[in-house]
């Protein structure tokens, strides 16, 4: 993996960025996706638009939780309404760092 710089982090996701490979990586629990600078914000998007009530139903433990695809559609990711909440907040803020570290760069 490359030298990172951490955007944003709270509770079990953070979101990471490589100035020199221009690659964000958002880690949730044990899984890690990889994103160009243009995918994580269609990602971000997309997770942005759903309604948390419309993807959500009770898991076995009898938590709802949201349900995102991944690009490997073998793989999905499961959100408590904290962690849907968190996930949001965290590649918003994200998304602004990365945009305060170009003006710095400059």
């Amino acid at each position: 993996m490359c030298q990172t710089r951490l955007l944003s982090s709270k509770s079990n996701i953070t979101v990471n960025y490589c100035m020199h490979c221009n690659q964000y990586y958002l880690w949730h629990n044990n899984l890690l996706l990889n994103f160009s600078a243009e995918k994580f914000t269609l990602f971000k998007e997309a997770v942005a638009a759903l309604r948390y009530e419309d993807c959500s139903f009770p898991f076995p433990d009898k938590v709802n939780r949201a349900i995102i695809n991944t690009p490997c559609s073998d793989i999905s990711m499961a959100f408590t309404w904290e962690e849907w909440k968190c996930l949001n907040e965290v590649m918003e803020e994200a998304i602004f760092m990365r945009e305060v570290y170009n003006l710095l760069k400059d």
